[in-house]
C-alpha cells in the first residue's frame, strides 16, 4: 500500500495511478459531494458556478489539482479550499502502477484549469516527442519506424484540395504527399461543377511542410522578429533553431498548434 501525497499550498490530496486518455487542459467549476467514488466526491458539475458567482481565481496558487477520487491521478483543477483534500488523509490507497502525468493547476481568465507541465528542451527529434497518458508532451523522442512516415523533407509534401471547392473557392485545402496527390483529389468524386461559396479563404501564411514524418499545412515563417502572436515551431530537423534570446518549450498554454503537431514552440527566455 502506498499513499502518494501532492501538497498544493497547504492542501493535502492523497492520489494514486493514472487515468487514461484525459484531455491536458481541462476548464472545471466547483466541486460537488455526490458520494461517489473513495474520496466521497467527484468533479465540478455544469452550472455550480453561476451568474452573480465570484471567480474562481485571480492567479495559479487559487488553483489545486484535483481527482475525483483520492486513488486517481489528478484529472481537473478546482479552486483551492473546495474541500477535495477533506476526508483523504484515513484512505489507503495502493501502489501505482506508473508515474502519474505532468500536469498543474493555473487560473486562466478566472477559472482553475488543468494543463501539461511546460518543458523546456534542447533535443531534436525528427518525429517529434512522446505523449504521456494525459496526452502531454515529455522531454523523450518519439521513434516510430521509418515505413510509418509518410515524408522526410518539406518537398515531400504538396498542398491539394480537402474537399470539392477547396480554399480557393471557399472549401479547405490539406497537406499530402506529394506522389499521392493526384490519387487523393480523384478519391474526391468531384462534379464537374461544384456548388461553392465562390469566396478565395485560402492563408497564404500556410504551407505544406513535413512535421513529424505527417505532411501537414502550418504557418512556419522564419521572421527574424516575428509577430508576438506568432506560433514558431522547434524540436524536429525540418524546423530552424529558435532564435536568439528564445528557447525551444514543450505543451505551452499559448501553443496548441505545436502540441497538437507533437512538437514545441519558441518563447522568450
Amino acid at each position: 500500500m502506498l499513499r502518494l501525497a501532492l501538497i498544493l499550498g497547504g492542501a493535502l490530496l492523497l492520489i494514486g495511478g493514472c487515468f487514461g486518455s484525459e484531455s491536458s487542459e481541462l476548464s472545471l467549476g466547483g466541486g460537488s459531494d455526490d458520494g461517489g467514488g473513495r474520496g466521497g466526491f467527484g468533479p465540478p458539475q455544469e452550472g455550480d458556478y453561476g451568474l452573480g458567482e465570484p471567480q474562481q481565481c485571480t492567479q495559479a496558487s487559487d488553483c489545486v489539482l484535483a481527482a475525483s477520487t483520492c486513488c486517481e491521478c489528478p484529472s481537473f483543477a478546482a479552486r483551492m479550499g473546495e474541500g477535495y483534500d477533506a476526508g483523504c488523509d484515513a484512505i489507503d490507497c495502493e501502489a501505482p502502477t506508473g508515474l502519474c502525468p505532468a500536469v498543474e493547476a493555473t487560473c486562466d481568465s478566472g477559472e482553475c484549469i488543468m494543463i501539461c507541465s511546460p518543458i523546456q528542451t534542447d533535443k531534436t527529434c525528427a518525429f517529434g516527442f512522446i505523449r504521456d497518458d494525459a496526452g502531454c508532451l515529455t522531454n523523450e523522442c518519439a521513434t516510430p519506424s521509418m515505413d510509418l512516415a509518410e515524408c522526410e523533407i518539406d518537398t515531400d509534401c504538396v498542398q491539394i484540395p480537402a474537399d470539392c471547392c477547396g480554399c480557393a473557392q471557399g472549401g479547405e485545402d490539406r497537406a499530402a504527399l506529394a506522389e499521392d496527390a493526384e490519387a487523393l483529389v480523384d478519391e474526391l468524386a468531384c462534379p464537374p461543377s461544384s456548388a461553392c461559396p465562390e469566396i478565395d479563404v485560402c492563408d497564404s501564411s500556410q504551407i505544406p511542410r513535413c512535421i513529424t514524418g505527417s505532411c501537414v499545412l502550418a504557418d512556419l515563417s522564419m521572421n527574424p522578429q516575428p509577430d508576438p502572436s506568432s506560433i514558431q515551431l522547434c524540436g524536429t530537423p525540418q524546423l530552424e533553431l529558435c532564435p536568439s534570446g528564445s528557447q525551444c518549450v514543450l505543451n505551452q498554454v499559448s501553443a496548441k498548434e505545436a502540441s497538437d503537431l507533437g512538437v514545441g514552440s519558441c518563447s522568450p527566455e
